[in-house]
């Protein structure tokens, strides 16, 4: 398995960071049967709410390819977190 990734991050203001993340890697499994390759890319969001308040979206694309049909898919994934510091 061999593969490379990269992350650029950017505070846009006093509350506010965001981020690109971006990796490829590619599995020759034992006896070279199978050979899967993933890309994968997200975004990221965070806002500082208040000052124990804080709240982030992130969406991510996943896509693997096979020599196999039945193992490669391609994968969507939004999510928002509320954290709270107390």
């Amino acid at each position: 398995m061999f593969g490379a990734s990269a992350n650029v991050s950017r505070r846009m203001s006093r509350r506010t960071s965001g981020s690109i993340t971006g990796s490829w890697q590619q599995n020759e499994l034992a006896g070279g049967d199978r050979d899967d390759r993933r890309w994968d890319i997200g975004l990221s969001f965070s806002r500082q709410m208040a000052r124990d308040v804080s709240v982030s979206a992130d969406y991510r694309h996943i896509e693997q390819t096979s020599d196999l049909p039945a193992d490669e898919f391609k994968e969507n994934r939004f999510s928002m977190r509320v954290n709270f510091l107390f």
